[in-house]
């Protein structure tokens, strides 16, 4: 979770940003929009290389949730609210 930096831009939108040195796997959701079970459930995964940032989508004026692990390679788990492993 520390790789993961959120940066909104000027549109108002969230873009999260890989700022370790390695790639890192990521999953998110964002609220009112594709979480799947209010503000957990996460709905998008993608592997970031280092220094590199994906769009969260409908993301423009509301909370985005996320989760990473330390490698591209691994899946994440979430078991619930908050709640998650690396796999």
């Amino acid at each position: 979770m520390a790789c993961v930096q959120l940066q909104q831009r000027s549109t108002g939108a969230v873009e999260l940003l890989n700022t370790c040195s390695h790639r890192i796997e990521v999953s998110w959701c964002v609220e009112g929009y594709d979480c799947k079970n209010g503000n957990w459930g996460y709905s998008n995964s993608t592997a970031l290389s280092p220094g590199k940032s994906y769009p969260a989508t409908g993301s423009k004026g509301r909370r985005v949730y996320y989760a990473a692990c330390d490698t591209a390679h691994a899946s994440i788990i979430e078991a619930g609210n908050g709640r998650f492993s690396c796999r």
